[in-house]
């Protein structure tokens, strides 16, 4: 089959330049959404959690990882059980306002 690159294109880089297109895309995207359906001060309602969001999630996300990672499931239902239960560990937490 034909291609239009050279063999020496490295077919990972542009994937992955690819990839992080999409998902800037997609971040910009949802943020537009929300600003339509939630204009005005919705979003300061939610910058109170942002800093303990980005401290303590990447521990849990990684330590449910780790957890997990010698078991022999998928790579979806592996992706499924961080996503569950970092999302019940994040939504447990309520600041005191």
């Amino acid at each position: 089959m034909p291609t239009l690159l050279p063999k020496s294109v490295n077919w990972q880089l542009l994937w992955g330049g690819l990839e992080a297109f999409v998902c800037v895309g997609f971040i910009l995207g949802f943020l537009a959404i929300g600003r339509s359906i939630q204009p005005g001060t919705g979003w300061l309602k939610l910058s109170g959690c942002v800093y303990g969001v980005y401290l303590f999630h990447v521990f849990s996300v990684v330590g449910v990882q780790m957890a997990i990672i010698d078991y022999q499931l998928s790579a979806m239902l592996k992706f499924l059980i961080v996503t569950v239960q970092t999302s019940r560990a994040g939504s447990s937490y309520h600041p005191a306002t």
